[in-house]
């Protein structure tokens, strides 16, 4: 294990490196064919599990590429208050008294246990609360496509890239179940979603065992180069030693790739997403408690603060287990994840951007409702960073990272990347 100061020095956002690990199969033999991938299909928009009347579709919408928006939830609302997507679980008290935060901001509360204890020992809980076990996040509903190469499959992974598993989580949290999902239900769900891609070409690099095909040690998918002089310069962000390209690299752009040769680094980031002050839920202060005792306790870090600011939403850090990093001698370090999120700050999974045009909001909590204001977003991240942004290409002496004409390049090309229609 490496020292804390070296595991600094190595990274922007925490550029720490994992090693490219393949997905494993998740399904068993002979549960991803056509016939499965219908019934997976049938269970995902009309199986409610004797609960409270929602489907998959409810918080998954197909038509609207996998995910909810504001716009869709006002409309839903202004038609039917009563309908599915409105429960009490999801209410702005829990209990069913109002829904303006999910008509504003289209996230779902989400209830988490809290880690019993860390690889050090100790417990993350909330600083003015620390006898609390469980707390109440507000995250948005990823997109569903692509799920077949992502390995996290949460805004925090903490399914890892189980989507039977995620099957499950999400019917106990959401659907409120009058009575349990059967393993193959679950397998035909899984297998559904490993069907859905938003283009035809990434459908076309998946190998069995969920994996993707390479040849040459190069991956069959590749990025659009840009036709127009705005989607070229744009194109130019993407390249492995650029503000984007940085956090988004390797083929299905989720990959970190500072320090690594082949662009296939770690798969998460930190976007700062919960230091922008007027991120739209409540921030906490957040704290390390011995469990023996319930009071406050040095970290690994030798803070009884895991983050040096309030954050809403801890992320991993809020999830027990490692991170699998590949140092700069290509040696590698199990780091855990309470270790990992104090240095860096809040970290979640980084989103493939295939498709990202059209599945706004965006991060993990839906701060974000439009591409420019996520550009906005990351020029507040970077002034967190001295010495151009880690040679991100920053001008230091510039106002912003980004200048409004980069944003407009970035933007045009990221609109290539748009669903195949």
């Amino acid at each position: 294990m490496r020292t804390i100061d070296t595991l600094i020095c190595c990274t922007p956002i925490l550029a720490l490196i994992i090693s490219a690990q393949a997905a494993p199969d998740q399904l068993s033999p002979g549960t991803n064919g056509p016939n499965v991938v219908a019934h997976g299909e049938k269970i995902f928009t009309s199986e409610t599990f004797s609960g409270n009347g929602r489907v998959c579709t409810t918080c998954h919408e197909l038509n609207r590429f996998g995910t909810i928006t504001p716009e869709f939830v006002q409309e839903l609302f202004a038609s039917d208050p009563d309908g599915p997507l409105f429960r009490s679980i999801d209410s702005d008290d829990g209990v069913g008294n109002s829904y303006e935060r999910l008509k504003e901001h289209a996230t779902v509360r989400v209830v988490l246990d809290l880690p019993e204890r860390t690889p050090s020992g100790l417990g993350i809980r909330k600083c003015d609360d620390l006898t609390n076990q469980t707390v109440v996040m507000h995250r948005g509903s990823p997109t569903v496509f692509n799920v077949a190469l992502e390995q996290h499959i949460m805004h925090d992974g903490r399914e890892g890239d189980d989507l039977v598993a995620q099957a499950l989580s999400a019917v106990h949290s959401h659907a409120e179940p009058g009575r349990e999902p059967t393993s193959e239900e679950l397998a035909a769900i899984a297998a559904f979603q490993s069907s859905l891609f938003s283009h035809s070409a990434i459908a076309a690099t998946l190998k069995p065992g969920r994996t993707m095909e390479f040849v040459d040690n190069r991956p069959v998918l590749a990025l659009p180069d840009g036709n127009t002089p705005a989607e070229k310069r744009g194109r130019a962000f993407f390249n492995p030693d650029r503000q984007c390209g940085q956090c988004h690299s390797g083929p299905m752009l989720n990959r970190t790739s500072r320090f690594h040769p082949n662009g296939v680094g770690m798969p998460i980031e930190s976007s700062f997403a919960e230091r922008a002050p007027d991120i739209p839920n409540e921030k906490f202060r957040w704290c390390y408690v011995d469990l023996e005792t319930n009071k406050l306790a040095p970290g690994p870090l030798g803070t009884t603060d895991v983050f040096p600011a309030p954050v809403s939403d801890p992320g991993i850090g809020l999830t027990t287990g490692f991170q699998e990093f590949q140092l700069e001698d290509g040696s590698p370090a199990m780091i855990p994840n309470e270790l990992i999120v104090g240095i860096a700050g809040p970290l979640f999974k980084i989103p493939t951007l295939w498709g990202t045009p059209d599945t706004a909001p965006y991060f993990h909590n839906n701060s974000a409702k439009t591409l420019d204001e996520v550009l906005d977003q990351y020029n507040f991240m970077f002034t967190f960073f001295p010495d151009g942004s880690f040679g991100l290409g920053c001008d230091p002496n510039a106002p912003a990272c980004m200048d409004e004409q980069d944003k407009k390049d970035i933007i045009s090309y990221l609109q290539l990347l748009s669903f195949e229609r």
